[in-house]
């Protein structure tokens, strides 16, 4: 039960992501964020939290206004979910939220959810902004930065420049990792621990969703992250204190904003922000990019980050990425009259090539290039071979976090993931393309 429960609110949190934003009561702001949905084990009842960037008396006005709405919702629930009973909206007492209440769904789901370091009951992230978070990370002492695993150049761009920060205001802390630091990124630092060299007193991830996706053994820390700095609006609200630009192209967007504030921008913090910059933007191509991104690009550059260098590091490959990048384009399959390109990457060709995880960044944007295509697929298998890792890559039109969701993942709207594990490649593939096909049917 616990796991439909959780699919059922992923499935609702994606959708009323989607439906707030025509919602047309001037209350209703852009900048309103769906934080999460909580449902009953009989399902019979959700509360829905919400914030906004502008404050929680903004968030107030936020919940008026979609109770105003409730008729337009209810509606637009129905007809995307096929709920059984229509959400009903009623405001809540806790800070930044408001409810929607009986609501059950027919879908049945595949995966269970992976368990966060959230007890029952326990109360959601507080939604703060960058000034709290400024004073927050002032007064910390011994801190212990974590990075997801697998990591890529946002959350060690993040990292390392959190790390430098620190240290300038004579700070003691560490970035840690479950993953060593790849070989590309070792300009960023010394490398990441698994166990930090002093007990912290504080601890802060960055560009990390969720707990899950800290691996071991840093799951150790899950219930105790102070603050996370993020930009994923599929956050779960695992860390205390949560600051969330969900419209930030990249975590080094809003790293960037708080390290400015929080002791100003060395060279060194600069090369780590323009590199997490460069690699989550696809170098700024990615759908996510907005002016935002290139004026911090700018602040960056001027604060002397190395342009050259990190366009080289991201632009750069192996000679074996290059012959498996030609085994990407060769063995392209076309689904959907067209409209979706999936392509499946067995860990024997990869080890074949002698290609690295960190290597393959960049190889999951290559399907959605070809001409006419709406949604580009990667299915990369686990050195494990016990599962895969799907990329949804889309120009942003296409909700590639919708299509993700409906196997446990989520992500971005035009750069998604999720992990599908001890199912068969073909039926892997079939239940991805399956939800490609529902979302294309579902956005004409």
């Amino acid at each position: 039960m616990a796991f439909r429960v959780g699919r059922t609110s992923e499935d609702l949190k994606r959708e009323l992501t989607d439906i707030i934003r025509y919602v047309k009561d001037p209350r209703v702001s852009s900048i309103l964020t769906i934080i999460k949905v909580e449902l009953s084990n009989d399902l019979s009842h959700c509360k829905v939290y919400i914030s906004s960037l502008e404050g929680m008396e903004k968030a107030k006005e936020a919940a008026k206004g979609l109770n105003n709405a409730n008729g337009f919702i209810k509606h637009e629930v129905n007809s995307r979910i096929k709920m059984r009973r229509i959400p009903n909206t009623a405001q809540a007492s806790q800070k930044s939220s408001t409810a929607w209440t009986s609501a059950t769904t027919t879908r049945k789901v595949r995966k269970k959810n992976k368990p966060s370091g959230k007890k029952e009951g326990q109360p959601m992230s507080e939604m703060i902004d960058t000034a709290a978070a400024v004073r927050l990370l002032q007064g910390m002492e011994d801190v212990a930065i974590l990075c997801h695993k697998s990591p890529d150049g946002d959350t060690l761009g993040c990292g390392f420049a959190l790390l430098y920060a620190l240290q300038k205001l004579g700070k003691r802390a560490v970035v840690l990792c479950k993953d060593p630091l790849p070989d590309r990124y070792a300009y960023l630092g010394e490398g990441t621990h698994t166990e930090p060299p002093f007990v912290p007193k504080a601890v802060v991830a960055v560009d990390t969703a969720s707990d899950a996706l800290l691996g071991e053994p840093l799951q150790l820390y899950a219930d105790r992250v102070d603050l996370c700095i993020d930009h994923h609006p599929s956050n779960t609200g695992y860390a205390k204190r949560l600051l969330l630009r969900p419209t930030a192209a990249a975590a080094c967007e809003l790293m960037t904003d708080l390290l400015t504030e929080l002791s100003g921008l060395d060279e060194r913090m600069a090369d780590c922000l323009y590199t997490g910059l460069v690699t989550d933007t696809g170098c700024f191509k990615h759908p996510s990019v907005t002016v935002d991104t290139h004026r911090i690009a700018q602040q960056l550059l001027l604060a002397g980050a190395q342009m050259q260098k990190i366009h080289r590091m991201y632009d750069s490959m192996t000679k074996g990425k290059a012959a498996l990048t030609a085994y990407v384009l060769e063995h392209l399959r076309y689904e959907l009259d067209g409209r979706c390109a999936l392509v499946v990457l067995p860990r024997d060709v990869i080890n074949l090539h002698q290609v690295t995880d960190d290597q393959l960044e960049g190889i999951s944007s290559l399907p959605r290039q070809i001409e006419g295509v709406l949604v580009g697929v990667t299915l990369r298998q686990y050195k494990s071979c016990k599962g895969y890792k799907l990329s949804v890559r889309t120009d942003g039109i296409i909700d590639a976090s919708a299509i993700c969701a409906r196997l446990g993942g989520g992500g971005h709207r035009g750069a998604a993931g999720c992990n599908v594990e001890g199912t068969p490649v073909e039926q892997v593939y079939q239940q991805i393309l399956h939800s490609v096909q529902q979302q294309l049917d579902a956005q004409g």
